[in-house]
């Protein structure tokens, strides 16, 4: 691998070994030559990729937790998926202290705590639930993406919801969950977003341009810091937050980039394949990620960067790591333990052994790390001095509860816990007020048993409501506690004579019901109105959505917009107000729907709004300057690119900005709106040679709207013609043949490759460089041969299973020509190199 120093000069770190040098060189000035505003400059330093064979019997796995604790109240909320609870443990005494039942059995949940709230997600139905931790309420909720396309970023009192289905990060109200201000949209598609510890937002598209943004409240909207194209960076990125900056993780080629802490790193690691685990933050000197598809764990940190391989010691699928303690924590999932790990990819201490029989969680809170074993009785906890205790994760004297406010149906036995706790204590209950019986009466017995021919009333033991009426008599009505009169009056005299005249006993009359379970109908709720008057303004591409509401008074109210599944959820009978970001673009209409229960009345739609804001950036800008003889004086110029995205506003026209020549000028054309191309003359110097020198030529294009311009597309088209040769023909074969090898137990040897460039190689009198697996430089452009030594120390395998002793590497080289403006490969020549191993516990000769 090759390293550059600050000013770009090769350092001794050339020769350190590493994969496609060029590549990294490319990607280390596209960072450069990207950052826009107030960004940083990167401090480019060493980087050293150390393999499987750095420890004998290394083998390790998988991520960071993405679960977010930030609340130093003692307690530490975890999720249970399996019984579709959330459960608040105690890591002090061991013990669960609430349980809350907030999903159905099996739905996956995950929590996000901090600044005395707690956010839960039900990635199963696409629910976000915010709880004030004070009173464990749901002060606010709304409708999200099902599967695990959102989430959480939370930072001192703020909140971002990440929705990757829309590719699009929004700010939102921490208590009611509702959009604030202008949402930012990733155009070519989200990757991954994450927030570091100043409170800057980082997001990575799909093409891998990183992006930080910053909130502001003034403005109500994200404003971009820092931009910059991270090349091999692609849709299965994922981001690591640190105190400042963030890494970046790409599997589509392999490729870690430390971006914004003050020394950052950019290296290969060719092991990240697939989908990869990640903590949603870790210290900047020690980031891991996970790769489950290689078995592999890499950490970046200390300067170094070290591929970690889990295999070698039965950990082939690791699972999501954490950081605590300056160690490395990573589940082997589907064989129980968790490996600890130091800095350096060594083991830190001894396996710890998972209760139960499913795969851990991993949760850092208040210095202590939580093993959360879902679906198991007990879990585990380990304290800041590296202590380990059990944790008691279910306890019968805990019962759960519904999360009050949600709308998550409870279960049956959810149901019963509740009615029993709702149902009074008969010794809470008054005392029946004292009756005296009517003349000739006897008192009953005091356990309420009347004597023989007694015709002393008594009141019934318990309430009950009879299915139909008795013949020849009036239904009785349901009854209340011992000792109380039925309701208006009803039922039979003591001595069986007729009713009184205060209820006549008319069946079907509201005091005698046909039907005792209905209410009668002076008692029927009022019908829920339908909100009316729905209306939509527009505050950016934020839509304000008001209504009214006549009638019986609503528990709350949804909005929906026409077309989508979102539904946004207002609290309370008072609220007449929502404000919701929508796409830009996209004609929207709103519904709202008055909630009571189980009654919902909707209203009509509103008239229809489309969010917009400036224009989009121009794409594929690309030109050309042309030549002359060197007294032409002039010679011509065109630049031609694609139609920017209107972004909810018709396009109006096009700024072009020439800026050039030699001498430099600077030319702007405003063109309509249906422009592609643009032409203009530049000026040419007369340098005495076959062609006149424009020097240094580029264009800038901008489209306009009625919100204003948009953000520019700029690309440079033309180059002073001393100073940048020709380049050579790409895809030519240099290598013709190779001698040695064979390397010895220590892993050292050398190689010799017989080279033949094509003839414009040979020419080329620009810089020629190669790179192989270990090392890399500068070489003439017509060298005829090149001597590669290694170094790859000694390597042990097992011998009892009868291994070939011969370890057999893979290798190869790719050159390279740059005439300073851009470059040229030629193709890969791939060859092998041998060496005999160790066998295990064998000492070193």
């Amino acid at each position: 691998m090759t390293t550059e120093s600050r000013d770009g000069a090769a350092t001794p770190a050339d020769a350190a070994g590493g994969a496609d040098a060029s590549r990294l060189a490319r990607l280390r000035r596209r960072l450069r030559g990207k950052r826009r505003r107030d960004s940083r400059g990167s401090a480019e330093i060493s980087v050293a990729i150390v393999g499987a064979s750095l420890v004998a019997g290394l083998a390790f796995g998988q991520g960071l937790s993405r679960t977010v604790v930030d609340i130093t109240d003692g307690l530490t909320w975890i999720s249970d998926d399996p019984s579709g609870e959330i459960i608040q443990v105690n890591p002090a005494t061991g013990r669960p202290e609430k349980r809350l039942a907030v999903g159905a059995p099996g739905e996956d949940l995950e929590v996000s705590q901090a600044d005395g709230r707690l956010f839960v997600t039900n990635r199963t139905t696409g629910e976000v639930f915010s709880v004030d931790l004070a009173s464990v309420l749901v002060s606010g909720q709304r409708r999200v993406a099902s599967g695990g396309a959102t989430d959480l970023l939370l930072h001192d009192g703020t909140a971002f919801l990440v929705d990757r289905s829309t590719s699009s990060i929004s700010r939102i109200d921490p208590s009611t969950t509702d959009a604030i201000g202008e949402r930012w949209v990733a155009t070519e598609g989200l990757a991954d977003a994450t927030i570091d510890g100043q409170g800057r937002v980082w997001a990575i598209d799909e093409v891998g341009r990183l992006v930080e943004l910053r909130w502001s409240d003034a403005e109500r909207r994200f404003v971009t810091e820092s931009e910059e194209d991270v090349d091999y960076a692609g849709d299965g990125s994922v981001l690591v937050g640190h105190d400042r900056g963030v890494t970046v993780f790409g599997p589509d080629a392999g490729i870690v980039v430390q971006v914004g802490t003050g020394d950052d790193v950019v290296g290969d690691a060719p092991s990240l394949v697939g989908s990869l685990l990640a903590p949603a933050s870790a210290p900047a000197d020690l980031a891991p990620v996970a790769s489950p598809d290689t078995g592999t764990l890499v950490i970046v940190g200390a300067g170094e960067l070290r591929e970690v391989d889990l295999t070698t010691i039965d950990c082939g699928k690791p699972g999501r790591p954490a950081v605590h303690r300056d160690l490395v924590y990573v589940p082997c999932d589907g064989a129980g333990r968790i490996v600890v790990l130091d800095g350096s990819g060594r083991r830190a201490s001894a396996d710890i052994p998972v209760p139960g029989e499913r795969d851990a969680e991993l949760v850092v809170d208040d210095g202590n790390l939580i093993v959360n074993v879902p679906g198991s009785q007990a879990g585990l906890v380990v304290r800041p001095d590296g202590r380990i205790s059990d944790l008691t994760r279910y306890d019968d004297r805990v019962t759960p509860t519904r999360l009050a406010g949600s709308r998550t149906p409870p279960t049956p036995q959810q149901v019963r816990d509740i009615a029993d706790a709702d149902r009074p204590d008969p010794a809470d209950l008054p005392d029946p007020p004292a009756t005296t019986p009517p003349t000739g009466a006897t008192t009953p017995p005091s356990n309420g048993t009347p004597p023989t021919g007694a015709s002393a009333p008594t009141a019934p033991t318990a309430p009950t409501v009879p299915t139909s009426p008795p013949t020849g008599g009036p239904t009785v009505p349901p009854v209340g506690p011992p000792g109380t009169v039925p309701p208006g009056g009803g039922g039979t005299p003591p001595d069986g004579g007729t009713p009184p005249p205060s209820d006549p006993g008319t069946p079907g009359t509201p005091g005698n019901p046909t039907n005792p379970t209905e209410p009668p109908p002076s008692e029927q709720p009022a019908e829920l109105q339908a909100p009316t008057a729905v209306t939509a303004t527009l505050e950016g591409t934020t839509a304000v959505v008001t209504w009214q509401h006549a009638g019986p008074a609503a528990t709350g109210f949804d909005i929906t917009v026409v077309g989508s599944d979102s539904i946004y959820t207002r609290s309370g009978p008072a609220d007449r107000s929502a404000r919701l970001t929508i796409p830009v673009g996209q004609p929207a209409q709103f519904v709202v729907t008055a909630v009571d229960g189980d009654r919902r009345a909707a209203s009509a739609p509103s008239a229809t709004v489309t969010a917009s804001t400036r224009p989009g950036t121009p794409g594929g800008l690309s030109g050309s300057v042309g030549t002359g003889p060197h007294t032409a004086g002039t010679v011509p110029a065109t630049a031609s690119w694609q139609a920017a995205p209107d972004n909810g506003s018709p396009v109006t026209g096009y700024r072009v900005v020439f800026t050039g020549g030699n001498p430099q000028t600077t030319q702007t054309q405003d063109l309509p709106a249906d422009a592609r191309t643009a032409s203009w003359a530049v000026p040419c110097a007369d340098t005495g040679g076959e062609e006149c020198d424009a020097g240094r030529t580029t264009v800038r294009v901008s489209a306009l709207n009625a919100q204003g311009e948009g953000d520019a597309a700029d690309a440079v088209i033309g180059e002073s013609v001393a100073s940048a040769p020709r380049l050579p023909a790409a895809g030519n074969q240099h290598v013709t043949g190779e001698s040695g090898g064979n390397l010895t137990y220590e892993g050292i040897g050398d190689v010799t490759l017989t080279l033949a460039p094509a003839a414009d190689w040979a020419a080329f009198t620009g810089t020629c460089t190669y790179t192989a697996d270990s090392e890399s430089g500068t070489i003439p452009c017509g060298e005829t041969s090149l001597t590669l030594t290694y170094s790859d120390g000694y390597q042990w395998v097992n011998c009892d299973t009868g291994t070939n002793r011969n370890v057999t590497r893979n290798r190869s080289i790719v050159f390279t020509a740059d005439n300073g403006r851009t470059s040229v490969q030629s193709q890969v020549y791939t060859f092998t190199t041998t060496q005999t191993a160790l066998c295990q516990g064998q000492q070193i000769p």
